[in-house]
């Protein structure tokens, strides 16, 4: 008597896009907040040409990071997807924290 039992493989990327998507978040953020830093010591001792320079960066790593919440929802929706939701929800928090940097940035010009 032979056993037709088969596991059910999943496929290649779906158990894996929350975790895809939070490390891709974590680089993009790590990057912004020390550009936001930047930014701010910046202005303090050189000027507004600084500012603008990198606020530009500034504003294409906010493109990316909302990029990085797309991949997150796209991960919610996958039926094993938990850790896509719980990764869109830190990115929601936290490009919401990069604008208030951001922000904080141009209301001192």
């Amino acid at each position: 008597m032979t056993d037709s039992y088969e596991e059910e493989a999943p496929s290649s990327d779906e158990p894996y896009e929350g975790i895809v998507s939070l490390r891709y978040l974590g680089a993009s953020v790590a990057l912004a907040l020390t550009f936001a830093i930047i930014a701010r010591l910046g202005f303090i001792l050189i000027g507004s040409n600084v500012f603008a320079f990198i606020g530009i960066w500034l504003i294409g790593q906010l493109i990316l990071t909302v990029r990085g919440i797309a991949l997150g929802v796209r991960g919610v929706r996958s039926w094993r997807g938990k850790c896509g939701l719980y990764g869109s929800i830190l990115m929601v928090a936290i490009v919401i924290f990069m604008a208030w940097i951001i922000v904080g940035v141009m209301v001192n010009i």
